[in-house]
């Protein structure tokens, strides 16, 4: 293999073929779980619902960063209830006026982070209320390249609304927060150390450029489970410590999965 590498990158490592690396670059991303977001399907989350359905429980969800309900709307039929977390007042209302017949769907207008604050949130001057919404103004300004606006908000911990809400265990806990989902596992350690999480499914990006956060934080902060990359149909196990940075500090969109080590399927 080393002798394969070597021959290509003395052949190919020239300015003329930038754009054939570059191409095969994406493509292999893609092949990797990255950067696949055009789709529900190839995203692989039509996968993981599939999968959780036949293999794990779905009683209780949480839904943390549910923007316009999609996620909540794909598991309502299989969860007993779901609560669906969303700071930003323009979009949480939309949320609420969707759900309102529905008694299993609680929508809970706050965000959750590692400790209880008002804050603001950043969004587009042009769309207040729209899926990008970040506590990160340079996801707005930098990332999108966009005019931005501060929106009032309340932040709140995990471990705290999971005492008010007499919440004992989450069979699911999704987190789509534009950088903001390592502070919110942070903010619900009482939960994980105690074995009260079953799945875990948050994602990883460029957002984390500018939260400051690794892939190798999120390891470490999760030592009680077992992390995997999604891919369209199937999972990719994320072992950090077999492996060097570059096979996982990728700052693009991926779909990260986490099953609790002593209930995890997959390992066999």
């Amino acid at each position: 293999m080393n002798k394969i590498l070597a021959l290509y990158a003395h052949i190919f490592s020239k300015k003329i073929f930038f754009k054939l690396n570059y191409f095969l670059f994406h493509v292999g991303l893609r092949g990797m779980g990255i950067l696949n977001y055009t789709s529900f399907s190839v995203s692989g989350e039509k996968f993981l619902i599939d999968f959780l359905k036949k293999n794990h429980s779905l009683d209780l969800v949480l839904d943390v960063g549910a923007n316009d309900g999609n996620y909540t709307a794909f598991y309502m039929d299989y969860s007993k209830q779901v609560y669906c977390f969303e700071p930003h007042p323009n979009t949480s209302s939309k949320l609420i006026e969707r759900f309102k017949n529905n008694n299993k769907i609680k929508v809970i207008p706050k965000g959750l982070s590692d400790t209880k604050l008002k804050t603001v949130i950043y969004d587009y001057a042009q769309d207040n209320g729209s899926s990008h919404a970040s506590l990160y103004a340079e996801v707005i300004t930098d990332i999108h390249n966009s005019q931005m606006v501060e929106v009032p908000i309340e932040l709140d911990t995990l471990n705290s609304v999971a005492q008010e809400l007499n919440i004992e265990h989450i069979n699911l806990l999704k987190i789509d927060t534009e950088g903001n989902e390592y502070k919110c596992l942070k903010g619900a350690s009482e939960l994980l150390n105690n074995n009260l999480v079953d799945v875990i499914h948050f994602e990883f990006n460029e957002m984390n450029v500018y939260s400051g956060v690794f892939m190798k934080d999120f390891v470490e902060l999760l030592p009680n489970f077992n992390l995997y990359r999604l891919l369209p149909s199937g999972f990719l196990p994320i072992a950090y410590k077999a492996h060097r940075p570059l096979r996982y500090e990728v700052f693009a969109f991926q779909n990260i999965v986490a099953f609790r080590k002593d209930i995890d399927t997959l390992v066999k």
